[in-house]
């Protein structure tokens, strides 16, 4: 496991601090792990916390959750190709 300040996906770079609007909710970039080369961004909400379902009776609420690194910058790149759209 190896922290890291950046990480760059299809020349774009990404660093702790950086944040993607995504629905309704601002993600920040707390941090930045690769595991086994696979590497995550740590993530928090702006405004709210992560809920979790654990079961079918039973939820609990995140400060900070993982989101792997591609799934980020898949919604990054969405998210830019919907402004530019003006959707």
């Amino acid at each position: 496991m190896t922290n890291l300040n950046s990480y760059t996906i299809e020349n774009h770079l990404y660093r702790i601090g950086d944040t993607l609007q995504l629905g309704r909710d601002t993600l920040k970039i707390e941090s930045i792990i690769n595991v086994n080369d696979v590497v995550f961004f740590f993530c928090s909400k702006v405004n709210s916390n992560f809920a979790i379902r654990v079961s079918e009776n039973i939820m609990i609420s995140l400060p900070i959750s993982p989101m792997p690194a591609l799934l980020y910058h898949h919604h990054a790149k969405l998210s830019v190709l919907n402004a530019s759209e003006g959707v």
